[in-house]
């Protein structure tokens, strides 16, 4: 077997996945870029600012940059197209093709050489929003139902997906646990260096040893939905706690929102700016919960992050991370996006756990072991072992 991975650009959460089944699986795979933004310093829209990653994205596996010729100005969908993909695969030697999406045209260029070279196609992706209307969601479902027809197997990012894929007639035997993730390790390092210094590193904050610090971790623009945060936290009860605000991140509602924190009275809010990978783990540990106000999101990984810093989590119902990684009233909460009262309210619980231990914050450093790079790698690999049949190799 030999696995090419066709992905647009190397990402800090994907790349340790790929080490993973290179060199502790074995997997012989190829990893293939249309560009390599990230590995140098780029200008990032929804940080409104110049970001270099402080992970390495390049070493522990085989890669290669193949052909991009960029065409924005047809759509957004041509940002990334690879005529050439088909010609680089059929000289590879390839079995399977490992596709982690399907919104970019160079993506479905790879699935059409594939399917003509009769290469086994895997897709592990996570799962967009029901599309604005009956029309646009029907015709968004009749095209997944073509893409689907071309895979061998997939790779559920999240328990959710298996009913979602089932939906589309998909059989279980074709499905693969791969779970969305992050490194464990990089992180778990920082929390266990870090949380002796967890008071110090409030006070460098200015947050008192007796404030319950309510954080946020993202880029700062309206998808996000920071605003809300900011609003619900105004909203908190003079209930005699006393409430901080730590809001990690930068992007184009950064000045919106300090100038709503300004106006606020409830309690100190902070904004550091963008922290790198390396530098998140002190805001993490200064937190005593986690926010994820989003209007959508596909996954949302810094709830993991948060979680394995052992947080109470709570996040929009539109958060797909959130389907399966937040239980009700063990972990955390979940709301309606725009329900800013019942924000508050689960704000005030979390607030009245904390005060006496952080039974939340341990269940979700519980919850969180299952979404490891180990046990997405070993679903990657089940799925190279499957045969047309449907039969372990």
């Amino acid at each position: 077997m030999k696995l090419a991975v066709i992905t647009s650009h190397p990402i800090q959460y994907q790349a340790p996945l790929w080490r993973r089944l290179s060199a502790m699986h074995g997997v012989d795979l190829e990893v293939f870029y249309a560009s390599l933004q990230g590995c140098e310093a780029y200008y990032d829209a929804g940080f409104d600012r110049t970001v270099q990653w402080d992970v390495p994205l390049m070493e522990g596996y085989p890669w290669r940059q193949v052909t991009n010729r960029p065409l924005p100005f047809l759509n957004w969908r041509f940002r990334y197209n690879t005529p050439g993909i088909g010609r680089v695969l059929k000289a590879g030697g390839f079995s399977h093709v490992l596709l982690v999406g399907k919104e970019y045209v160079y993506y479905h260029q790879a699935l059409r050489a594939a399917t003509r070279l009769g290469l086994k196609v895997l897709y592990r992706a996570e799962s967009h929003p029901a599309k604005k209307g009956w029309a646009a969601e029907g015709l968004a479902r009749m095209s997944r139902r073509a893409w689907y027809r071309r895979v061998h197997s997939f790779l559920c990012v999240g328990r959710y997906q298996y009913q979602e894929y089932a939906s589309y007639g998909i059989e279980s035997a074709r499905m693969f646990f791969s779970p969305y993730g992050v490194d464990h390790a990089f992180f778990e390092a920082q929390r266990n260096r870090l949380v002796a210094d967890r008071e110090m590193i409030r006070r460098e904050y200015g947050f008192s040893p007796d404030t319950i610090v309510v954080g946020y971790a993202g880029k700062l623009y309206e998808r996000k939905n920071p605003l809300e945060l900011l609003k619900a936290f105004e909203a908190l009860p003079r209930d005699g706690r006393r409430y901080g605000l730590l809001m990690v991140g930068d992007g184009p509602q950064r000045a919106d929102c300090e100038c709503l924190a300004r106006a606020g009275t409830r309690g100190m809010a902070v904004f550091p700016g963008f922290l790198n990978q390396g530098e998140l783990g002190r805001a993490y540990v200064a937190m005593d919960v986690f926010v994820m106000p989003s209007l959508w999101e596909t996954w949302g990984l810094a709830l993991n992050e948060a979680m394995i810093f052992h947080l109470p989590v709570l996040a929009t119902s539109a958060v797909n991370a959130a389907r399966d990684l937040i239980v009700d009233g063990e972990n955390g909460y979940r709301y309606t996006s725009g329900d800013v009262p019942a924000l508050t309210r689960h704000l005030v619980k979390v607030a009245e756990q904390v005060t006496v231990g952080n039974p939340m914050g341990e269940a979700s450093g519980r919850r969180i072991q299952e979404y490891s790079l180990e046990n997405a790698a070993s679903g990657i690999v089940a799925a190279l072992s499957v045969t047309p049949g449907g039969q372990a190799a």
